[in-house]
């Protein structure tokens, strides 16, 4: 299973992790969470009294609908793939679970996709997420929840600003960013360090931005995107990569 270190924007280090679902994997470190897991709704296929039961205490927050705009990535991975009509259909369903659990809810996060290279559902992400919004005006949700496979510092920032700029009016949770398009990896491949160093830096001045989080933690091979973006040295492990340790020493 492939999970996420994640970093908070009003704190130092890694402080919260999720690994795409809603329940943490126990055999992670014994089942011991020093870090606050966050928990995932990953498409419109849920049951509540499933979630519900899931969750483990101490949850704060609910993650929603992973790339709904995206069917299949560059290297053929299935993604969450969920139209606007049945996003709305399902809200309820995670309203129940949010207000079950006492969470607040992070909307369905969407990303841009490349039809020359992805099989989209909406290739534009704000479009998505603007029918859901205007067909659903009572679909209650507290952040705007964003990803990012940019591999160039630049065009990360004009994502963010895009999203920004799209929705002055909502706080943005970076699901996860990191580079994993496989057809511009000129920043990172040249300098990771630094390219994560750019990107965190400009992360840490956004006042828009509640959270974010690199990608990924440790990858199963399988994975779209360089080698050398992970955080630890492989599954089970608790050895940071070169990658790693500068994540968790960024302010």
């Amino acid at each position: 299973m492939d999970l996420l270190a994640l970093s908070n924007s009003s704190m130092g280090g890694v402080v919260w992790w999720q690994n795409w679902t809603s329940y943490p994997d126990l055999s992670l470190d014994g089942g011991s969470y020093p870090i606050e897991y966050v928990p995932m709704i990953w498409n419109a296929n849920f049951k509540v009294a499933t979630v519900d039961s899931q969750i483990p205490p101490g949850a704060k927050y609910l993650l929603t609908f992973y790339l709904p705009n995206v069917t299949k990535d560059q290297v053929g991975k299935e993604q969450s793939s969920v139209p606007v009509s049945d996003a709305v259909a399902a809200w309820a369903g995670v309203r129940q679970v949010a207000t079950d659990r006492g969470l607040k809810v992070v909307s369905p996060s969407v990303d841009y996709c490349d039809p020359s290279q992805e099989t989209c559902l909406q290739a534009n992400p704000i479009t998505w997420m603007r029918d859901f919004m205007t067909t659903c005006p009572s679909c209650q949700f507290d952040y705007v929840g964003v990803s990012s496979h940019s591999c160039n510092v630049s065009d990360f920032i004009t994502e963010i600003g895009t999203y920004e700029t799209a929705f002055p009016n909502n706080l943005l949770w970076i699901t996860s960013f990191g580079c994993t398009d496989v057809t511009d990896p000129s920043d990172f491949t040249t300098n990771p360090i630094r390219f994560m160093t750019n990107v965190v830096t400009y992360l840490e001045s956004e006042p828009q931005v509640f959270r974010y989080g690199w990608f990924t933690g440790f990858s199963d091979s399988g994975d779209g995107g360089p080698s050398g973006y992970s955080l630890l040295e492989g599954p089970g492990s608790s050895v940071l990569t070169p990658l790693g340790t500068a994540y968790v020493t960024l302010p």
